[in-house]
């Protein structure tokens, strides 16, 4: 039997470790992406529900996805986790799904490239109004794509806000233990 679990907003550091040790001879499929395009749709997403983020609030947006994005790359020789490149996915779905489809050790079929829930299809990219149950669509490949220039300077600069945000944490934290010392 497969089950196969959608799970966002979770570190894999903690998650990938929790559920490996509870089940040990599982597998995960971790689906890593460019954290840029995070950000892109995580200030879209928002925007769309009309909701208002604030600067701060977009530069966590940065941290977290670089953060996940970089434990992803902990795990890209574990064995029982099989990672795939959302833009790999967006170029060779058909193959990526084989590719899955081989690690789980199940049989591929065409029925494998038709999105379903519990056998029912489903609209795969809820951002698309013109989207059909079963059809697959992606977001655009293009960054500045539905943001705001400030916004996308944002999403641009994703990588370097990590950095210094960790770098900041890290000074903080080593200062804090010399206080203590």
């Amino acid at each position: 039997v497969n089950v196969f679990i959608k799970t966002t907003n979770s570190e894999p550091n903690f998650i990938f470790h929790e559920f490996l040790t509870v089940f040990p001879d599982s597998k995960i499929i971790s689906i890593r992406r460019d954290p840029k395009f995070i950000v892109r749709a995580m200030i879209n997403d928002r925007a769309k529900r009309r909701i208002n983020i604030n600067f701060f609030q977009k530069l966590r947006f940065c941290f977290e996805a670089c953060r996940t994005f970089k434990q992803q790359e902990e795990y890209l020789t574990h064995k029982n986790v099989f990672t795939v490149d959302y833009e790999e996915l967006r170029l060779s779905h058909e193959n990526i799904m084989r590719d899955v489809m081989d690690f789980c050790e199940a049989p591929f079929t065409e029925d494998n490239l038709v999105t379903t829930i519990f056998s029912n299809k489903v609209i795969t990219a809820t951002h698309s109004q013109s989207s059909k149950p079963g059809e697959l669509k992606f977001s655009s490949p293009k960054l500045y794509e539905g943001l705001y220039p400030h916004d996308y300077i944002i999403a641009l600069s994703a990588p370097l806000i990590f950095h210094i945000i960790n770098f900041y944490v890290r000074i903080k934290s080593m200062l804090r233990t010399d206080a203590l010392d």
